[in-house]
């Protein structure tokens, strides 16, 4: 479980039409200020011109529930993707 002030943090993924599964851009976090949308997180962390590593706890994650990603989007009020994908998909 992540260290404070996360308390959990739920991703989400959605299934592509050749089956295959892509986990979306954001996860939810739940911390004593309330629920928040975080980017999900990655292994490294950008400090200044450094990089540095991440603790597994700080990347873990509490549950993963499937989602397709416009109903995400809607519900959050993102416009859109992180990250761009293949349109043929």
């Amino acid at each position: 479980m992540p260290k404070n002030p996360i308390l959990n943090r739920e991703a989400f993924y959605e299934t592509l039409v050749d089956g295959t599964i892509r986990l979306l851009d954001f996860c939810l976090v739940n911390t004593s200020l309330g629920a928040m949308v975080e980017p999900r997180a990655t292994n490294l962390l950008s400090l200044g011109q450094g990089i540095a590593a991440v603790s597994v706890y700080d990347a873990s994650i509490s549950k993963l529930s499937p989602m397709q990603s416009d109903e995400f989007y809607k519900l959050t009020g993102f416009s859109g993707r992180q990250i761009p994908i293949n349109s043929d998909r």
